[in-house]
Parts: C-alpha cells; sequence; structure tokens
C-alpha cells in the first residue's frame, strides 16, 4: 500500500520552482547549446532544457494544509473496533460456505478485509478441506452475478491457463450482449458489469475501488448495516491518516530544486542508517543501484533523443522498464515493508527479479498507452507503440493490440508469483501489485498523470484522500 500511495502523492502535492530556473516554455532539443557571458567576462555553456509543457499543478500548499476530516479522532476509533467485533460474529453466525465466501467478498470490496485476515484464513481453509465441491452448473449462465464473478475470477489466471482465457472471452462477450439488450434491471448490477468491463475489479486500486463500492452497496438494499458502516468509519479514519502524511510532506518540500542532489543522497544515507540500525543489514548498496540504475536509463533516452534513433522495439523495452522509475521505488518499498530480510530477496533487490521486474514493466505499458501521440509532440523520444509499428510494419491497432496482451502476460506472472514460491514475501508482492493498479487508474482514460484537473485522477484523488463518506 505504502508505494501505491507514495505513488499518488508525487501526483497531488506540488512543486515550487523559482522563476529564476524554470524550464523555458518551448520544446528544447538537448543538443541546443547557447554560449553566454557573465559579468566577469568569461563565457560559459548552457544548455537549455527541453520542457515537458506540463500544466500547473492543481493541489497547492494551501489547499494541503487545508484539509480536514470531521469523521476521525478517539471517537470514531472507538465505533470501528465496536463493528469489528459485530463483523467477527458474522463468521461463526454464518453457516452455509457459498454464504461465507459471499462475506469474504462483500469485506473484500469494501476495503475492510485486512481487518479480518484469521477469520478469512480459517473460513477458506475449512473449505478447501470440505470434499463436498462447489461447481458452476449450467443453470449459472443466466445468472448474471455469477456470469460476473466468473469474469472476474478469468483475470486470476497463470501463463497457459487455456480454460480461464476461454472464460474470459465468453464471459466479457456474454456481459457486453447483455449490456446491449438492457436485460439488466437492477441498476447497481448493470453498474457493476459497466465498471467491470472497463477494467477489472484485479487491477484496480483498493481504495478507489472500495469509495465506489461502499456507494453500490448502499444502494443494493439488501446490506448489512454493521459491514456498512464500518467500511464507511474505517475508510474516513484511514483517509484522515493521509492527511496527515500529506500535509507533513507538503511542509518538508524544499523551496528550490537545486537542493534536489544533495537531499537525494542525504535521504538515501539516512534510510539506510535506519534500516542498519532496525534490523542489522546494511542496504545502501541496493538503494544507489537502484538511483544509479535509474539514471543511466534516462542518460540512454537523452542519447536516443540527441540522436535521433528510434530502438528496436525490444531495446526500448529493456530500459523503458527501469526508465519508468518503479523498480528504484520498489527497492525503497521492501526494506520498508519486510522485517526480516533474507540473502535470496536482496539478490532478486539487485536483479529485479519476477514480481519487480513485471510491475516495472506494466506501468511502463499503461504510462505508453496513455497519449502516447501528445507525448512524441512534446519532444519525447518514441514509445513502445511507435517502436513496434516502425519495427513490424503494423499499424496503430494492432501495436496498441499487442500492448495490452503484453500486459495481459505480465500480470499472469504476478498472479503465478502470488501462489508459488516467491523470494519476496506476501507483503511486497502486495505492494508491487498495487503499483501496478495504480498505473492502470492513473492512465486508463489517457495521462492522468500531466493533467489530472483535466481527467478522472482528479476525482478519484477527491474522494480517497480529500472527501470523507458522510456517516448520516
Amino acid at each position: 500500500m505504502a508505494s501505491s500511495i507514495g505513488f499518488l502523492i508525487y501526483s497531488v502535492l506540488p512543486v515550487h520552482i523559482s522563476p529564476k530556473i524554470a524550464a523555458p516554455q518551448t520544446a528544447l532539443k538537448v543538443s541546443s547549446i547557447v554560449a553566454t557571458q557573465n559579468k566577469a567576462g568569461s563565457s560559459s555553456i548552457v544548455v537549455p532544457r527541453r520542457s515537458g509543457n506540463y500544466k500547473p499543478n492543481t493541489w497547492d500548499h494551501s489547499f494541503i494544509q487545508s484539509l480536514k476530516n470531521e469523521y476521525a479522532g478517539d471517537i470514531y476509533i472507538s465505533r470501528a473496533e465496536n463493528l469489528k467485533e459485530d463483523v467477527r460474529k458474522l463468521f461463526d453466525t454464518t453457516v452455509d460456505p457459498l454464504e461465507r465466501l459471499e462475506l469474504i467478498d462483500t469485506l473484500q470490496h469494501l476495503g475492510i478485509a485486512y481487518h479480518f485476515d484469521k477469520e478469512i484464513r480459517e473460513s477458506l481453509l475449512s473449505m478447501s478441506n470440505n470434499k463436498d465441491d462447489v461447481l458452476f452448473m449450467d443453470n449459472n449462465c443466466d445468472d448474471i452475478k455469477g456470469m460476473l464473478s466468473l469474469y472476474e475470477a478469468s483475470y486470476l489466471g497463470f501463463r497457459g491457463e487455456k480454460t480461464l482465457d476461454e472464460a474470459r472471452a465468453f464471459t466479457t462477450n456474454y456481459l457486453k450482449n447483455y449490456l446491449k439488450q438492457g436485460e439488466i434491471i437492477k441498476p447497481t448490477l448493470k453498474e457493476q458489469v459497466v465498471h467491470s468491463l472497463e477494467l477489472p475489479r484485479h487491477w484496480r486500486v483498493r481504495r478507489f475501488e472500495s469509495y465506489w463500492y461502499i456507494d453500490i452497496y448502499e444502494r443494493q438494499g439488501d446490506v448489512n448495516p454493521a459491514l456498512l458502516e464500518l467500511a464507511k468509519v474505517d475508510f474516513n479514519l484511514v483517509q484522515s491518516m493521509h492527511h496527515t502524511n500529506i500535509k507533513n510532506m507538503s511542509r518538508n518540500l524544499p523551496e528550490y530544486l537545486k537542493v534536489l542532489i544533495s537531499a537525494l543522497f542525504k535521504t538515501v544515507e539516512e534510510i539506510s542508517q535506519e534500516i542498519l540500525n532496525k534490523k542489522g543489514v546494511d542496504i545502501s548498496s541496493y538503494l544507489k543501484k537502484g538511483w544509479a540504475d535509474l539514471c543511466n536509463s534516462y542518460l540512454l533516452e537523452a542519447k536516443w533523443y540527441q540522436s535521433g534513433y528510434t530502438p528496436t522495439f525490444d531495446e526500448y523495452l529493456d530500459n523503458a522498464w527501469i526508465s519508468v522509475a518503479v523498480s528504484v521505488t520498489l527497492t525503497h518499498t521492501y526494506f520498508y515493508v519486510i522485517e526480516e530480510i533474507t540473502d535470496e530477496a536482496l539478490d532478486g533487490l539487485l536483479n529485479y527479479n519476477g514480481v519487480i521486474r513485471w510491475s516495472c514493466m506494466i506501468v511502463r505499458l499503461t504510462n505508453d498507452l496513455a497519449g502516447f501521440s501528445d507525448k512524441i509532440e512534446k519532444g519525447d523520444i518514441p514509445k513502445s507503440i511507435q517502436c513496434y509499428m516502425l519495427e513490424k510494419g503494423a499499424t496503430e491497432e494492432v501495436a496498441v493490440e499487442h500492448i495490452r496482451e503484453l500486459i495481459n502476460e505480465a500480470w499472469r506472472k504476478i498472479n503465478e508469483e502470488c501462489v508459488a514460491k516467491s523470494l519476496f514475501p506476501r507483503e511486497f508482492i502486495d505492494a508491487c501489485m498495487n503499483t501496478t493498479r495504480m498505473s492502470h487508474s492513473i492512465y486508463q482514460h489517457g495521462d492522468g498523470y500531466s493533467s489530472p484537473d483535466k481527467h478522472e485522477t482528479a476525482n478519484q484523488i477527491l474522494c480517497s484522500l480529500i472527501k470523507p463518506i458522510p456517516l448520516a
């Protein structure tokens, strides 16, 4: 969760740049060099930096410092604890296996399942030992809710699982036909079908999804009052915690970016010392390698841009999954979310193995799909779509479909690592997946990072971080 929150915070916090060092407003090539002369008469070389022409930040410092949540405080913390006990009793009173599965599913949808990990684990273990298997029957073909569940389950598949691939194709077509024919009468169910077809639940940011589903659940009619109230109270309490974190980060932002490099070195040293004191492991070399790899990837892209070189598709991806800057973020994340650091995991971090690499790849590809033509106009290097089109002689439509299939394949590999014996513990795998989900959210309807005020990203930020859910 920490990594995805960090990813989101980067898009909401203001960056203050002195007018004296602000980037030029027109895109300039790296190779454009201007000679200037200072007062002493000596000449110096100035390399104007090309501008990305990003829009002004919507969320300024004053706005962030003004954030308040009227549904936070001891009274709501106490209420949440009482509601948790009420929900725990549901595990004892819900005997039917299917009803218990529906309870677990609702808890996950509402974003409160993490409070009941022990109860959920025991329930699933008990049901897995039951020989009376629950199977999909033919008459489920007329059950939209069941078809929707099967559609969502198909996104949990591994590589080579043709049955789930076929299930995805079948349920997608089935649900789309139902929407066209207008046969889904229940409004909330129709909303869920449209929502899932747009982007599956497994790929969505958990906090955004919880906010959306709480409204759906409340309007369904057959709600459990304890579940609904706990979901609202818990959401607001977590949001209040985010308010505190964002305010602190905003206060501590440097006024001028000229201190960035020294601040970066200082931060890496402080993090390394903190982990050494707490966990007895010197991680400085791992953090430094992460930053060095990122800077080298930027340098290679600058060389490509300056020379006008268009890389092959494989050349581009081999560098681009690093330049998207997720690998260095996840490297830092690992040392904070994991209590026991193993040598095997450190080797995996060093080489960005498994879930790290595939998470980075998905973030890169979703970024490339979002407004790739606009990025070229801003003076960026060709992205994966252009590289594939040029190398294969493919149309834009074919190239986009190829990129989407690569995203699907990367998700299958991540799914496999969730259940296989991984170098990394589940807490870190979850952090990687949350970062990946954030990229789907930001780039789902275009580039929500560069222009969040004109994008669904702004509404998601408002809902999850700023506007509490009314309890009355």
